[in-house]
Order: structure tokens, then sequence, then C-alpha cells
């Protein structure tokens, strides 16, 4: 069952079974993804509960090689609490962060 490491006040996401000092973690391979196929966008959640954070987005958006990220999942309840803003600080140059509009077209 998914559940918060209250222990490392982190908030990540994890799976824990026996020892909840041990968690496991199930996640897609993103250096792989990035490897065979070296996307140019990314389409990466920020929300930062029940998905990644900015930060772990930014550190998946750099395993991935992406040149470009379009953050989702995020600002539509109030417990997902993610920023675009706070995804470009993570960047370090990295990555360009573009934050889709409502009816405004991206070239």
């Amino acid at each position: 069952m998914a559940d918060r490491d209250a222990a490392s006040g982190d908030g990540d996401p994890r799976l824990q079974f026996d020892d909840p000092k041990r968690p496991v973690c199930v996640f897609g391979d993103m250096a792989l993804i990035g490897e065979f196929w070296a996307p140019d966008i990314a389409f990466l959640p920020i929300g930062g509960w029940y998905t990644m954070g900015p930060k772990q987005a930014a550190r998946a958006a750099k395993l991935l090689g992406a040149e470009k990220v379009v953050p989702i999942h995020y600002g539509t309840f109030p417990i997902l609490t993610g920023l675009p803003g706070e995804l470009a600080e993570h960047a370090d140059g990295a990555f360009q962060v573009i934050e889709l509009e409502p009816g405004v077209p991206v070239t």
C-alpha cells in the first residue's frame, strides 16, 4: 500500500513491506527511457501527493535527458502543492519548463 514516509519527512510516496526503515520503491526506468527513446519533451507530474514533487520531477527529467518539461497533475486540489516555478528552480539549466495555459497554443 502506498504511504507517506513520515520518518524521513521527505513526503516521497513509497511502498512499504515488512520493515518501514527499508522502503521498496517501484518506478519505471527513467534512465533507460531516455537512453532508448531520447524524448525531447517530457510531461511529468509535480503535485507532490501520490505523484512526484517538483524536485523529484526535475531529477526524472534529467535522467530522461528531456530538453523541455511540461508539468502536469498539480494545482487542481489544495493537497497538490507543487508548482511549475519550483520545478524550474530544480532544473539547474538542464531543461526548459513549459507551463501550459488553457487555450494558448505552444510551439
